[in-house]
């Protein structure tokens, strides 16, 4: 019996986790790798510091939405690190056609509507307008499995009463639920 357990105990051992790599962990103070594969990433600089969706919200922790539904196409991220809470959506109501790139102006009109939005937790919120243009860049669409759409963006809004905020190196990379 002891020359089984010789043989079996370390067959054991090696079949636990205690020996495999631990992956690394996802470091928030960087700006994710701009990617095309669908791996649910955002981030962008506001003010020249580095921004990632994070935090507990609703849906979970790091929440990240987005989809594309009847030539509308929007994506939104949260950071929520309490007691402060932001946020950062691209909307594009009509004529999204895919890869390429879009002017986000929130001129709202009959033709649709293209705009960015930042708002934070001071009350303050920010909209692109005619005077505050930004640029969304799809690099990647997938208008049929495996839906993934992919991107960069970038955009500086201004709000009477609150601070200039710019966000540049603005990208994502995310597996939509169609």
């Amino acid at each position: 019996m002891k020359r089984y357990l010789i043989f079996v105990f370390p067959l054991f051992l090696y079949s636990c986790n205690w020996f495999k790599p631990v992956p690394p962990q996802d470091d928030l103070t960087q700006l994710p790798p701009e990617t095309q594969e669908g791996k649910d990433t955002f981030g962008c600089l506001v003010n020249g510091q580095v921004w990632r969706n994070q935090g507990e919200e609703v849906w979970g922790p790091r929440d990240l939405q987005g989809g594309y539904h009847q030539g509308a196409f929007s994506i939104s991220a949260d950071k929520i690190i309490e007691p402060l809470s932001e946020g950062i959506a691209i909307h594009i109501s009509k004529h999204f056609h895919g890869v390429g790139l879009y002017q986000l102006s929130a001129n709202f009109n009959t033709n649709g509507t293209q705009y960015a939005l930042y708002s934070h937790s001071d009350a303050c919120e920010y909209i692109t307008d005619s005077l505050n243009i930004g640029i969304l860049e799809i690099t990647r669409f997938d208008s049929i499995s495996p839906y993934i759409v992919s991107g960069r963006f970038h955009f500086t809004v201004s709000t009477p009463g609150c601070d200039t905020v710019r966000i540049t190196e603005g990208r994502f990379d995310h597996k939509y639920a169609n």
